[in-house]
């Protein structure tokens, strides 16, 4: 909204060097700018209130890419790999294995499943990722470097896990 506001500021500049008439372009920008600012207003009431905005301010905040750009090989990063990459913080930050379905649940709120995603999307994301993230028999996803006690799951064994490396997947 503020681009189309400074793109009519240059235009009435235009119009009133070249002689024109700009009343109605000003009054066009008069409405522009008081949207603008009630709609600053609001967000600022939201932010205050007692309840907040949910969800949103509640949660972690994480830096825009979670990969080092120089050390990531293909460059540029699909939607699936993205979400492989942000299962391993979720992971991370939650410090236990998640299941399928809590993944998927955090993975669509957040807006890293497409709408029109499937349920098999959490698993092509893991499977961008075979070497960082294996699958802990009725427990969920964990980090495939990381011990896990409580399932008897320790990087060396990889016993009672599907995923990982090559020498722990089941075939």
């Amino acid at each position: 909204m503020r681009g189309q506001i400074r793109a009519q500021e240059r235009e009435i500049r235009m119009l009133q060097r070249a002689g024109l008439s700009t009343a109605s372009a000003e009054l066009l920008l008069s409405r522009m700018r008081a949207k603008v600012d009630d709609l600053c207003r609001d967000r600022e009431a939201l932010l205050k209130a007692p309840h907040g905005l949910g969800h949103w301010d509640r949660a972690p905040v994480y830096a825009p890419a979670l990969y080092d750009p120089a050390t990531w090989k293909e460059r540029t990063q699909t939607a699936v790999q993205r979400a492989g990459l942000w299962i391993m913080k979720l992971i991370e930050d939650a410090k236990r294995p998640l299941t399928r379905a809590e993944l998927e649940s955090i993975l669509r709120k957040r807006g890293l499943i497409p709408e029109n995603g499937s349920r098999a999307y959490v698993g092509y994301a893991v499977g961008e990722f075979v070497d960082e993230i294996v699958y802990l028999e009725a427990l969920g996803y964990w980090l495939a470097k990381r011990p896990w006690p409580a399932a008897g799951y320790s990087p060396r064994s990889a016993k009672g896990v599907r995923g990982g490396s090559a020498r722990t997947r089941r075939r």
